[in-house]
């Protein structure tokens, strides 16, 4: 299948994690390399996720605020903490009756959709739009045995000094300015394959 689009998300994870898996609280992680089979990508980035396809690749890296000290001392910050291919997508309905899905999963993703469409309606920032799109459009990854997808934790190389690599300085610079993730810039289907030989090295 030919890679179509990557994208780099940042995500809210807790540095307490020796992996850095996501802030999930008593919720699901997300993204979530841990809690099914495979990695899924379930709520965060609804309008990303609206517009991804079979074969895009997701770049997960800490957000600034949640990145460990030595990434910042060293001058490495931002790096790939995994990735994921996706293989398909679905609507809560279909999520909901998936028997390869765990039951505790889908009780919290139950909730964790209640929680987010509940606060994007009260806020000012966001629209009823965004709301409805909360339970649209989750993310199912290849497993991490098709080697298509991969956590990689604390010890995944710099996104920024990659993507300066791949000849991508003006993503690698919205990431350090803080651009809002849907507004990042896409990694096109040429420098995708570059950016995961790089990762994988």
């Amino acid at each position: 299948m030919t890679v179509l689009v990557g994208r780099v998300i940042r995500y809210q994870a807790d540095k307490s994690s020796k992996f850095l898996y996501d802030k999930a609280g008593r919720y699901n992680p997300d993204p979530d390399f841990i809690s099914n089979p495979i990695p899924v990508w379930a709520i965060c980035g609804p309008e990303i996720r609206k517009e991804l396809l079979p074969g895009d690749v997701l770049f997960f890296t800490p957000k600034k605020a949640n990145q460990p000290r030595e990434w910042i001392e060293s001058g490495r910050p931002y790096r790939c903490t995994g990735y994921m291919t996706v293989r398909k997508k679905e609507d809560r309905e279909n999520v909901l009756k998936d028997l390869k899905l765990k039951l505790k999963f889908k009780r919290r993703y139950k909730r964790d959709l209640v929680r987010h469409q509940t606060k994007s309606t009260e806020c000012c920032k966001r629209t009823d739009r965004i709301a409805k799109l909360f339970p649209q459009n989750f993310i199912y990854g290849y497993s991490v045995r098709s080697g298509r997808s991969k956590w990689l934790g604390r010890n995944g190389p710099s996104l920024v000094v990659l993507l300066k690599q791949c000849g991508m300085n003006r993503l690698a610079k919205q990431i350090q300015t803080g651009i809002y993730n849907p507004r990042l810039r896409k990694i096109p289907d040429k420098k995708v394959p570059q950016l995961l030989r790089l990762l994988k090295k």
